[in-house]
């Protein structure tokens, strides 16, 4: 992987990360992490192989990665701030469920390029698969992950700011 690879995962972790400190939940942190995977996707995922059992690791992958996003969201810390407007704060939780995720797939990109190549291609063949499968599922666990952390956050501070539902805190503090 060229250093340019690591390049979009890195932004993602920073984009998290930078909410260690309470911040405002503003529209960019949840559309910034959106634009981010969406261009990669639109660059990248041109279709969706179906054959074999493709699809299952598609969606297996897919589904990973929304879980992954709202258990992010969900460890969020989002309650009011001044003016009633909600506040973020990335808590422990949050922080590890979201850097597993990313990690998980920069892990698996640097061990099938770096002699693991050979036993993915195993776990291919044995289990169905075709090698153009794994790109896709990839790129749609991580549009997924942010989809659901996104859309968790968004939800959550409309909740907070339109709604009026006080204080709304992930279940770990």
């Amino acid at each position: 992987m060229s250093p340019a690879d690591y390049l979009p995962s890195i932004v993602l972790i920073l984009i998290v990360l930078r909410q260690v400190q309470p911040r405002r939940l503003a529209w960019w942190m949840v559309w910034l992490p959106l634009l981010v995977v969406g261009v990669i996707a639109a660059l990248l995922l041109h279709r969706i192989p179906t054959s074999g059992n493709d699809l299952a690791l598609i969606v297996v992958c897919s589904v990973t990665g929304l879980a992954l996003g709202v258990l992010c969201a969900v460890f969020t810390h989002v309650y009011p701030g001044p003016g009633g407007n909600p506040y973020a704060r990335v808590g422990l939780w949050a922080a590890i469920v979201w850097i597993v995720g990313v990690g998980a797939r920069l892990a698996f990109a640097a061990y099938a390029e770096d002699g693991g190549g050979q036993n993915v291609y195993r776990f291919t063949v044995a289990h169905g698969l075709t090698i153009a499968a794994w790109g896709p599922a990839l790129i749609l666990m991580a549009l997924l992950e942010v989809v659901g952390r996104s859309g968790g956050l968004a939800w959550r501070g409309y909740g907070q700011r339109v709604l009026g539902l006080g204080r709304t805190v992930s279940p770990v503090e």
